[in-house]
């Protein structure tokens, strides 16, 4: 059977391709964090010395199921050369990538060494946690810079990370060969730039106090275009306007419980939050510990001044306008306003401030203003009560500050709440688990005198009240599925199983995650429909070649763990170009979820959502497995560089802003992840986040909260982990009570893959629990399912509602609607 596909069959550039370069160029611009800068930067066009592992070897985004494979990326080199200068170290640069090269190829030859003698899971998962630290390179020495006839050099550290493993301290910080290589430079060269192309923070002990060391710039890892983006900030041609979306501490100490993290742990199976609430700067400022960088926190080549003009409320919202100068004489730039509230602590504790609002303005030249509002609603920011099991807001002086990081936010006005009011109703969460957690003393930022005061009327602040009554959702698709047997509806609740190799089914999206089961077009019409990774754009295969049979295999691998495979593997899984037709699948590979929150700009977002929509109308994507919102919770987690911050606010924002661009295309879906408290990946299966069920709503679940309210998201997947020794997977009181009773999500819940199955969370439980689809369908699953359903073990209530869910959305989708479009053709054919 001819296997149907959207990949073109010529590899010339389109129309699209170019303008969604244009796009994370952008988007890469605006992410970018100037960190330190006294007059070096912006640096012109002229010679340039160049140094450092992400020079040439630039990385563009993490591994794993966040990897995308775009037609081209942009390296630094060649983004600097592109902007106009001379790159006067190649000497040194083609050292380095000989010494890149042979160190590679041993990692290669030593992880398919190790491929060969996995015997149990614990040999795989230290086969996968296995990383490639970037080498440094040889000494600079004397001679390079002689030769290199310039100023000016920029040194690039770089640092990779992805799913499956976190970071080791050792690759948080700065190698001694490092240092010794930026201290040369700095002592020897007239203006020294820093560039950090890695995807989350890192220790800079030993390297900002070096002398001679005039500016550092967090790069990130920011896409396709990332060697052009930094070209651009460092010429000046853009002024930096990212500003961090978490906390840098001055070292690992600073991080809470952080030896109790991950691998590091004694008892790394049961993670306990004891930090509760205080997580990045709410813990930092409260405990009165300075980090290196606040949260917040970004320079620009010019400066600006705020002036909050007014404050208002109208029931519980509250809408600060601010009146923006670029008081500088030469540049021109975007700044970033934030507000941030401090709340009375009554019974219970507060933290010194949380983020409530920000806007970004537009370019603004020398002397130029802009005015811009800051609007939240106050229950947003409500503490859960374990006691009476609801959201409140306690009588007190609720305090408003406005600035441009959390460090710089000055008391803009008081709002006062005479007495305490319940905002939103709640059901408990189900827990096998307690945690103890600490207790920091309230402390309130100092209020000025003649700052306006406004009093809040309770009456006013509408209570949010949930029935929880059954889902009705589904309602509208039970005569279809009541037409089903319990086989077939069973068939709904699985995807059609893993093919990385060998693309299967009547249509696909070769190198995508999955397809839903294609069984039920005959009987039913219900059209199959394809799944695709890639929290930075779509991971799909850019080439892959159809043979005359129809099947589809690869050209090259889709995930960059299968390069480890050994060679007699990879050639028997891989495809012969010369045995078909060249199929071409050309995505963007936009900055990572890090790097899009450091803009702080929600319309940026929505436009990657956006785009990344056209691209999955483009290539018959359904289901896009993203964004990443999970909470950074620890700098080490393996996959930071997806998620967007340590805040839940700004998480949320962004989340929500890029489900909108997704959804500007009816019928194509998002899939919010990893739903929740996946803070790690070590043991990312087993290990329990045991956190306290104001902390698990207030941080954690929020984003997610906001994400379906404010971006409509239509689709769930639960996490791998246990949240206090239950699985999410299994919880019916996280995914039908909290999901749906109190978010008011209408959409369906898919686990990760493979999360189901013996010595893990219970697929029949997970269909209990309001799991909606178990991912990817391996067989082990289908068969627990069906057993089940047959025999009447699981509620043919929860069957049908489930399958249902899924029908909805089939039939709602996009591609849903034109496969059934080409299956009637073909009958009539």
């Amino acid at each position: 059977m001819k296997v149907r596909t959207y990949a073109r069959t010529s590899p010339e550039e389109n129309q699209r391709e170019r303008e969604h370069r244009d796009l994370a160029r952008r988007i890469a611009e605006e992410g970018i964090v100037l960190l330190k800068n006294d007059g070096a930067l912006p640096a012109a066009p002229g010679n340039i010395a160049l140094y450092g592992a992400g020079v040439t070897k630039t990385i563009f985004g993490g591994t794993g199921s966040g990897e995308v494979n775009a037609r081209k990326y942009v390296n630094v080199l060649e983004g600097f050369e592109n902007a106009g200068y001379t790159v006067t170290t190649r000497p040194w640069l083609n050292d380095y990538e000989a010494d890149f090269d042979q160190k590679q190829k041993q990692f290669f030859h030593d992880m398919r060494t190790g491929f060969l003698k996995i015997r149990s899971g614990a040999d795989a998962n230290n086969i996968l946690g296995a990383s490639f630290i970037y080498p440094s390179g040889r000494e600079v020495t004397e001679a390079d810079v002689a030769a290199s006839k310039t100023d000016t050099c920029l040194y690039v550290i770089a640092r990779q990370s992805g799913e499956g493993s976190d970071r080791k301290p050792e690759e948080f910080v700065f190698l001694p060969e490092e240092i010794r290589q930026i201290e040369f430079c700095a002592a020897h060269y007239e203006k020294t730039i820093l560039v950090i192309n890695v995807g989350a923070s890192m220790d800079l002990t030993g390297v900002d106090e070096i002398p001679g060391l005039n500016a550092i710039l967090f790069m990130c890892q920011i896409g396709e275009e990332s060697g052009t983006a930094l070209a651009n900030v460092v010429s000046g041609a853009v002024s930096p306007s990212g500003h961090l979306t978490d906390t840098w501490v001055k070292n690992y100490d600073q991080v809470p419980f952080g030896n109790a993290f991950s691998f590091m742990s004694p008892e790394p199976l049961e993670q306990n939050y004891e930090e509760g609430i205080y997580v990045g700067y709410r813990y930092y400022q409260t405990a009165g510990i300075e980090p290196r960088y606040p949260f917040g926190y970004g320079l620009s080549y010019t400066t600006f001044a705020f002036d909050v003009k007014s404050v208002e409320t109208f029931q519980s919202f509250v809408t600060a306008k601010v009146k923006v100068e670029n008081t500088g004489d030469t540049y021109s730039g975007k700044a970033v306003v934030q507000a941030y509230l401090s709340c009375p602590a009554g019974d219970l504790p507060r933290p010194y401030q949380q983020l409530v609002a920000y806007a970004k303005t537009p370019e603004l030249g020398p002397g130029q203003t802009a005015d811009v509002e800051l609007r939240f609603d106050l229950r947003d920011e409500s503490a859960f009560d374990e006691a009476s099991g609801s959201y409140v807001l306690e009588a007190g002086d609720y305090i408003l500050l406005v600035g441009d990081s959390s460090a710089t936010a000055a008391p803009a006005a008081v709002l006062t709440l005479p007495e305490t009011v319940s905002v939103e109703n709640a059901r408990p969460i189900d827990r096998d688990r307690t945690v103890e957690e600490i207790r920091l003393d309230a402390k309130r930022p100092a209020v000025p005198e003649g700052l306006p005061y406004l009093t809040l009327k309770t009456g006013d602040i509408h209570q949010i009240r949930h029935s929880f009554e059954p889902d009705g959702q589904w309602n509208v698709y039970k005569d279809i599925v009541s037409m089903m047997d319990a086989s077939e509806r069973v068939e709904l609740l699985l995807g059609a199983g893993m093919h990385f190799f060998a693309f299967k089914g009547s249509f696909t999206v070769p190198g995508n995650a999955a397809n839903t089961s294609s069984n039920l077009m005959k009987d039913h019409q219900i059209p199959s429909v394809s799944l695709a990774d890639g929290p930075a754009g779509l991971r799909i295969l850019e080439e892959s070649v159809q043979y005359r049979s129809g099947k589809i295999k690869p050209l090259k691998n889709a995930i960059s763990i299968f390069d480890y495979l050994p060679d007699i593997a990879s050639k028997a899984l891989l495809g012969k170009r010369s045995r078909g037709t060249i199929l071409y699948q050309y995505a963007t590979a936009f900055p990572v979820g890090t790097a899009v929150a450091q803009t702080w700009n929600a319309d940026l977002a929505e436009a990657f959502g956006a785009a990344v929509s056209a691209e999955m109308s483009e290539y018959g994507v359904t289901f896009w497995l993203a964004p990443g919102m999970n909470i950074h919770r620890n700098p080490l987690c393996g996959r930071n560089f997806e998620y967007f911050s340590e805040d839940p606010m700004m998480t949320g924002s962004i989340a929500a802003a890029v489900c909108k661009g997704v959804a500007s295309r009816p019928g194509n879906y998002v899939t919010i992840k990893h739903f929740a408290a996946n803070n790690q990946e070590f043991q990312r299966n087993k290990a329990s986040s045991n956190v306290s069920e104001r902390a698990f709503r207030e941080i954690y679940l929020r984003p997610f909260k906001r994400a379906i309210r404010d971006g409509s998201a239509m689709a769930v997947m639960t996490s791998y982990n246990p949240v206090n020794g239950i699985y999410n997977v299994e919880n019916r009181s996280l995914l039908e009570d909290y999901l749906r009773g109190e978010c008011g999500f209408e959409g369906i819940v898919m686990t990760d893959w493979t999360s189901t199955g013996p010595g893990l969370a219970d697929p029949v439980q997970a269909i209990r629990a309001g799991n909606d689809m178990i991912m990817p369908g391996m067989p082990t699953d289908r068969s627990a399912i069906r057993k089940a359903a047959l025999s009447g073990e699981l509620d043919p209530k929860d069957l049908r509602r489930c399958s249902a869910r899924v029908v909805k959305l089939l039939l709602e989708s996009e591609q849903g609607k034109e496969r059934l479009r080409e299956w009637k053709l073909d009958r009539k054919g």
